[in-house]
């Protein structure tokens, strides 16, 4: 038993025991924030063993850099306590600024528990030292440090340095949260305590938990919301210039963009190949009072009895848009899974298309960066398919995105799109008709 009695003392072992796992067993932070280590904490030590972890991971590469350069001695592979300690430790210090008592301290006596005493004293001198020099060190190892090279270099292949510089300040930063609404922004806005940022989307600056917001079960559909980025927010408005009815939504869990049709009154089917995502799906829909026809299936394969009005696929992805909510990516990505993703991107594309009368429109997008999942996967499918041409985008329809529409018609939107509102999730976004 660890014997910790400073406060924050239990959210810094249920950091701990997560960050392991991350970086040991690739989990991802869907499944973790899921578990009972973390669910028996209160809201408080939840809210600061969740920036714990998300920071320590959005910041392994400096940190580790770091590390590397004040031991004497590598770290052997089978000390990872002992590393993840220090990441833990050191994080704390630079990042997230937490009294240096209280974090060296409670660092040391991990150490002492989960390692050996030994170790105790040269976590204490380098967190010591990390902390003296805290300044300059913030100075001297850049945010790029955290994302694998070969990465960058693709990177600034498609935008650019400058521009890879510019937005890879936001996919580190903490993120806000971002709700849609069904009703009146200007009604909400008081009751979330968020500022509206665009046409459904309000940005809520002090987040914590969402099932402890007003109106989670809202007592009228006017007052229903759900959490969604605003980048997630543009591929449905694209539906809404046309006259379309029944909308079949691919890979639609966790429902954000079904609800904003189903809002509307169309007709939604939802398709999924996860019982779990849909499950989650549903009961997204239940809470906020809204009917959608589900399916779980497998789309590559899968075939609707009628042919419908629209597609929308928010194809499965690396989803390197999205880092600065999701950096287990930054660990968990590689080459190899982007071949595969790529793969079952056009796949889905594909057979969806077979199911579209004349006249029918499809959404594409990804929440990705990478051109291979979103512009590549548009061109390839142009020189295949004769039926299909791009409706392009117009200013009206991306609004608050305008300048990410390219001269091809379709949304590259970076994460750097929104400054001026502290950025967004990274997104490619094209609209499409059959002929």
């Amino acid at each position: 038993m660890i014997s910790l009695h400073k406060k924050n003392s239990l959210s810094r072992v249920s950091a701990l025991e997560l960050v392991v796992k991350i970086f040991t067993r690739k989990k991802s932070f869907s499944t973790l924030f899921s578990l009972p280590l973390f669910n028996k904490l209160d809201e408080r030590d939840k809210r600061f063993c969740r920036l714990i972890v998300t920071e320590t991971i959005r910041r392994h590469g400096q940190i580790d850099e770091i590390i590397n350069n004040y031991l004497n001695k590598k770290i052997k592979r089978n000390e990872v306590y002992f590393k993840n300690i220090l990441r833990v430790g050191v994080c704390e210090l630079l990042f997230i600024k937490s009294k240096e008592y209280a974090a060296i301290n409670d660092a040391v006596e991990l150490v002492k528990n989960k390692v050996s005493k030994n170790k105790a004293g040269v976590c204490n001198a380098l967190l010591r030292k990390v902390y003296k020099n805290r300044t300059d060190l913030l100075l001297k190892y850049p945010p790029k440090l955290n994302f694998p090279n070969w990465l960058i270099e693709q990177w600034n292949s498609y935008w650019g340095e400058k521009a890879v510089e510019s937005f890879i300040k936001f996919l580190i930063k903490e993120p806000y949260l971002d709700i849609s609404v069904a009703g009146d922004p200007e009604d909400m806005k008081s009751i979330l305590k968020a500022e509206p940022l665009y046409w459904q989307t309000l940005r809520k600056y002090k987040a914590g938990n969402p099932s402890t917001f007003k109106m989670f079960y809202p007592e009228d559909l006017k007052f229903a919301w759900w959490v969604q980025d605003i980048s997630a927010s543009i591929p449905a408005k694209l539906l809404l210039d046309h006259n379309l009815i029944e909308i079949i939504d691919i890979c639609s869990a966790p429902g954000g963009k079904s609800a904003q049709l189903a809002v509307l009154d169309k007709k939604i089917t939802c398709l999924d190949i996860s019982p779990k995502r849909m499950g989650l799906l549903e009961q997204n829909f239940n809470r906020i009072g809204l009917k959608v026809k589900t399916i779980v299936c497998d789309a590559t394969k899968w075939s609707p009895r009628k042919s419908p009005d629209a597609i929308l696929i928010d194809a499965p992805c690396s989803s390197t848009g999205t880092i600065r909510k999701n950096p287990d990516i930054l660990i968990n990505i590689s080459k190899n899974k982007m071949i595969e993703l790529v793969n079952k991107q056009k796949q889905l594309i594909d057979n969806s298309i077979s199911w579209l009368k004349k006249g029918g429109i499809i959404v594409y997008c990804v929440c990705s960066l990478e051109k291979e999942e979103g512009e590549d996967q548009i061109i390839s499918l142009l020189e295949r398919n004769n039926k299909i041409e791009i409706l392009p985008i117009k200013p009206h329809e991306a609004k608050i995105f305008e300048k990410s529409i390219t001269k091809e018609g379709w949304l590259r939107i970076l994460p750097s799109a929104l400054k001026k509102a502290d950025g967004n999730d990274g997104f490619f976004i094209c609209k499409l008709i059959c002929k």
